[in-house]
């Protein structure tokens, strides 16, 4: 074969593995665009999922921590509402702490040290009652997919009068009634009850710590 022949065929070879090289670089790049675009659907699905439990855990004066036998800790919950609960618990302390998990964690040891042991160890539920500056907050821990995890919110106040054709009986009755929460402390009340404490509102019976009982007030 002659040497203008064999560099004719070199030629062509070097052209042909150019070719198959390039194709093979296009088929990969477009197999990689694919699985980016796959990607990037997913990425934007977890994002929506994650806005969404946002907002829910947002919408809701609660806040949740997740607790791991090995120690570790992940908060969830508004900023909001954990600035609200740990100024509670610290008794309305303008010092931000280093950690709020903390802050709630020491406060729910405090109150059932024994319990939380045995969410985190054995994974038995329990329920407690915190008592903050401004009123009482439940706590429910329980026990999901290897953690175990706390919720807290604050102890809702029983509705108004207007609320409820209920509510408008008990709030007119002559005699004094009221409702306290699970941590004692007045939840709601009707109006002879506040003629009887000389109180205009159970905002104002909260404050003084007013009870029905004599001897308590005493």
């Amino acid at each position: 074969m002659a040497e203008a022949d064999i560099a004719y065929v070199a030629t062509a070879g070097a052209a042909g593995l150019a070719l198959a090289l390039s194709a093979w670089a296009a088929r990969l790049r477009g197999r990689l665009a694919e699985r980016n675009r796959a990607l990037e659907a997913a990425m934007g699905r977890a994002h929506g999922d994650i806005s969404a439990r946002d907002g829910a855990l947002a919408a809701f004066e609660d806040v949740r921590v997740a607790l791991t036998p090995g120690g570790g800790a992940d908060r969830l919950g508004s900023p909001a509402t954990w600035d609200v609960i740990v100024r509670d618990l610290t008794n309305g302390s303008d010092v931000a702490p280093s950690d709020p998990v903390l802050v709630v964690l020491d406060a729910v040891r405090a109150a059932a040290g024994p319990r939380l042991d045995g969410l985190i160890d054995r994974g038995e539920a329990f329920d407690a009652v915190l008592e903050g500056q401004s009123g009482a907050w439940a706590v429910e821990g329980r026990s999901a997919a290897g953690a175990a995890w706390l919720r807290l919110s604050r102890l809702g106040l029983i509705g108004t009068a207007a609320e409820s054709g209920l509510g408008l009986l008990a709030d007119y009755y002559p005699a004094p009634t009221w409702v306290v929460d699970a941590g004692g402390r007045l939840a709601w009340a009707n109006r002879a009850w506040l003629a009887e404490m000389k109180v205009e509102t159970v905002e104002a019976a909260r404050d003084k710590a007013l009870t029905f009982d004599r001897g308590a007030d005493a």
